[in-house]
This record gives C-alpha cells, structure tokens and sequence, in this order.
C-alpha cells in the first residue's frame, strides 16, 4: 500500500492586532506587546487574566454580571500598551 504524503501549507505570519489561539489561551499582539490570556463566562459571571510579556503587567476582569467584558479588556489593554507604544516612537 502506497501513501502519498501531504504537502503542509505555511501559514502566514501573523499581524499587529491578531489574536491566535495557543493550548487553550489567547496569544494576541497589542500596540506591539505580546498578551497571553484567557476568559470566560457562565450566566451570571465573566472573567478574563491578560499577561503583558513586554510590559511586567497582569491584569484579570471578575464580574458577578451578565455583561460583555470585551470593552473593559479593550480600556485595560489601552491603559497598559499605549504609554509603551507612544514611548517606542
């Protein structure tokens, strides 16, 4: 019997602002700083850990709500990234 052998295709290299997902955690690019992650939610909770690789930060979301976390990971990771990216200018 004779197998044929598959050719991997090579993905292409990620860009500023993607998120990849990585042994169960979020590996996104931010303002050029390295975040890993992870959230979640049940009815009635949200969380969210972020460490910043560049920066020496972590930051983690608890909530006792049903909301959506997305804006407060988004003001979290503008306060910690954009004074080291206005700094690399």
């Amino acid at each position: 019997m004779t197998h044929r052998l598959r050719r991997r295709r090579r993905l292409p290299a990620p860009i500023c602002q993607e998120a990849l997902q990585g042994y169960g955690v979020l590996t996104p690019i931010f303002n050029g700083q390295r975040i890993i992650g992870h959230g979640g939610g049940i009815g009635g909770g949200a969380t969210n850990w972020s460490i910043y690789l560049d920066t020496d930060w972590v930051g983690v979301i608890l909530s006792n709500y049903d909301l959506q976390i997305e804006p407060i990971i988004s003001k979290e990771r503008h306060a910690v990234t954009d004074h080291t990216a206005q700094s690399s200018r």
